[in-house]
């Protein structure tokens, strides 16, 4: 299973516990639910996709997993979805690049990157109504789109717990990761990260936070 950049820093990341209720909204093939089930026993996953490809990966790749979690796969639109119960944890990977995606092209991949499909706006608005008191909401998303989502999040009166910002190399933004609540903090614990050095290789922090997910040994790409 490929696991994408973005997905990878999300999913190591975010912090779950044991016995936790988790909504992985847009899950695609499961990378995120996978990887917050390697990090905690006992979890009780939701994983919400409608892509219709996507959500045959989605079921291979929970029926053939070796964790003792509960997947539950929700087939449907997060826009449109009603749940009554709530989560400990939610997390997503959202869609990007809302100008990438026109009328008549086919390409899934395409499509699960537009944001038409489902906006910042909705995926906060929705996400606070589902989580539970004490629960934590973690997504990604381009720092570009940084002012938005931070509107969007006060809007919302949902609270700053961490931040993370991503440079896909020195010193350039390109992500960031917010972990949010229902509650304020009396700090908001910040963080940034590199991903590749000035060399194209990765970084030894990089290497350090995602190792216990490649399949691979990163360190073999490092370049000084």
């Amino acid at each position: 299973m490929k696991v994408g950049t973005d997905a990878m820093l999300l999913g190591a990341f975010a912090e779950v516990d044991n016995h936790d209720e988790v909504l992985d909204i847009g899950a695609g093939t499961g990378v995120l639910s996978l990887m917050l089930a390697q990090k905690a026993a006992n979890l009780s996953v939701s994983a919400v996709e409608f892509d219709e490809e996507a959500l045959k990966d989605l079921a291979v790749n929970f029926q053939n997993s070796s964790f003792d979690s509960n997947f539950t796969i929700l087939a449907e639109d997060f826009n449109t979805l009603e749940l009554e119960k709530q989560f400990d944890v939610i997390i997503s990977n959202p869609p990007f690049y809302k100008d990438s995606f026109t009328v008549g092209e086919k390409g899934s991949r395409s499509k699960a990157r537009n944001e038409e499909n489902l906006s910042f706006e909705t995926l906060i608005s929705r996400s606070k109504k589902m989580l539970k008191p004490g629960g934590r909401f973690w997504f990604i998303f381009p720092s570009s789109d940084y002012d938005q989502i931070k509107r969007f999040v006060v809007e919302n009166q949902l609270f700053m717990e961490k931040e993370v910002v991503v440079n896909g190399k020195p010193s350039t933004p390109t992500r960031v990761i917010f972990c949010l609540s229902l509650v304020k903090s009396d700090k908001v614990e910040k963080y940034s990260l590199t991903i590749r050095n000035s060399s194209g290789g990765y970084t030894q922090e990089y290497i350090e936070l995602t190792k216990d997910f490649h399949a691979k040994d990163l360190s073999q790409n490092k370049k000084d």
